[in-house]
């Protein structure tokens, strides 16, 4: 009896229950806000940032104007084709790359962020690169936030150092120092040691190298409006002849890899790269590379090393390979800029850092969010200023670089000096520039 008297004030309970439940305001359910945001492509775009918007804005519906279109055939100019979706689209959130942001910031279709930043992200740590990039343009104002960015370093084998005698390369280094410590490898190296002492991938001919060092002196082969070619004169003749000295000791040794052809683009596999790593096999002294090149040396049966990449002597902190992206931008046509600031947020936000550190080798703005313990990391963050004049795109473009690396040939052979070589390639320069401005203006 009594068993029966339990259930029965259980199943009256559970009436009163119901019928208090219906006779309360239930919330009305929040209405899902849409967010459009362009990006390459859709599946992209959820592979990479799909888990984060789904956790984090669950009341946010995505939508993705794709813009993969922008470097198709037929595009002349792939930011002007992206202006053209922004303008028609008119998505809330940008994803940017370098080129894309600055060139969007001068056509006025960002938003400015800068109130935003200051009054949300005051507390924040965020590396000096970023803010001094970003902030690049008339006003000096943030039309754009990158969460994360990539740089490069000096990477070297000690074991190969400690092998040889040599002194272990160190932060601030020039390339003047890089080269002659590859010399010290030459030096000592007998006919059954088949290694460089400086290689890196992608250089794939001796003018590539000296381009390289080129670019962070701050040299040009051309003049600011794009006229006259500027090759023949002390600076270029000292790069000249440091890497030309290096090709003819063996110190340096340019590699040629041809990659897939896919149309237009030339794609590079793991097998291609294997071919060209030469610095994670073992067989060079020193290498220039990103954080990648960490993974790869995981596992490898000698020790190695780490510093901030080559520097130019009168800017001995400012970074020459600094790169970001995305760079995340509010359209200043968008309808939804409250949406679209709230997900900037949480991307420059202490939490999204402590969780994207941990994935592999990345770099993130934040600094205080920096989670990975780990010593290697550390010169990629050394260097405070980097070189954010807004490079113009070269206007016209005309045959140079065969010539460039025809005269080096000849210098390496014996068959001119540099002075000669770059005498030639200033005149023979000219003259094609002037054909290929000719032609130009001929086509408009």
């Amino acid at each position: 009896m009594r068993r029966y008297g339990v259930i029965s004030l259980l199943v009256l309970l559970a009436i009163s229950i119901s019928v208090a439940g219906c006779g309360s305001k239930q919330p009305a359910p929040q209405e899902k806000k849409t967010l459009k945001i362009a990006f390459q492509k859709e599946e992209y775009f959820y592979n990479s940032y799909g888990d984060y918007f789904e956790a984090k804005f669950p009341n946010v519906k995505i939508e993705i104007v794709p813009t993969e279109g922008i470097y198709g055939a037929g595009v002349v100019n792939s930011n002007e084709a992206l202006a053209s979706i922004v303008r028609e689209q008119k998505p809330d959130l940008l994803f940017l790359s370098a080129f894309q942001y600055p060139y969007l910031v001068q056509q006025e279709m960002l938003y400015d962020m800068t109130p935003l930043a200051e009054r949300d992200l005051k507390d924040a740590v965020l590396h000096p690169l970023a803010i001094e990039w970003l902030r690049t343009n008339d006003q000096g104002k943030l039309y754009g936030l990158n969460p994360e960015f990539n740089t490069k370093a000096l990477f070297y084998n000690k074991s190969l150092f400690d092998e040889y005698g040599v002194e272990y390369p160190h932060d601030g280094m020039t390339w003047e120092e890089v080269i002659r410590t590859a010399e010290r490898f030459s030096a000592r190296k007998t006919n059954d040691d088949v290694f460089f002492g400086y290689h890196e991938m992608f250089l794939q001919t001796p003018y590539d190298l000296v381009r390289r060092i080129a670019y962070t002196h701050r040299l040009s082969y051309l003049s600011a409006d794009q006229k006259q070619v500027t090759i023949d004169t002390e600076s270029w003749r000292q790069i000249f002849q440091l890497v030309i000295d290096a090709l003819k000791r063996g110190d340096f040794q340019p590699q040629m890899v041809q990659g897939d052809k896919k149309g237009d683009v030339t794609v590079y596999g793991p097998e291609h790269i294997a071919q060209m790593d030469l610095f994670a096999e073992g067989k060079a002294a020193m290498t220039v590379d990103g954080t990648s090149l960490i993974g790869r040396l995981s596992g490898k049966k000698f020790d190695w090393g780490v510093v901030t990449e080559p520097v130019d002597p009168a800017n001995p902190t400012r970074a020459t390979d600094y790169d970001v992206y995305p760079v995340l931008a509010i359209t200043e046509q968008g309808e939804n800029k409250d949406t679209a600031w709230e997900a900037i947020r949480y991307f420059m936000s202490e939490e999204y850092a402590r969780v994207h550190s941990k994935i592999g080798h990345t770099l993130t703005t934040r600094i205080d969010g920096r989670v990975q313990d780990d010593p290697n990391l550390d010169p990629f963050y050394k260097l405070q200023t980097g070189d954010f004049e807004v490079q113009a795109f070269q206007s016209v473009t005309f045959p140079f670089d065969d010539l460039l690396n025809e005269q080096i040939a000849e210098v390496v052979q014996g068959k001119k000096s540099v002075e000669a070589a770059l005498e030639y390639l200033q005149s023979e320069g000219q003259k094609r520039l002037d054909e290929a401005w000719i032609e130009k203006e001929a086509a408009k």
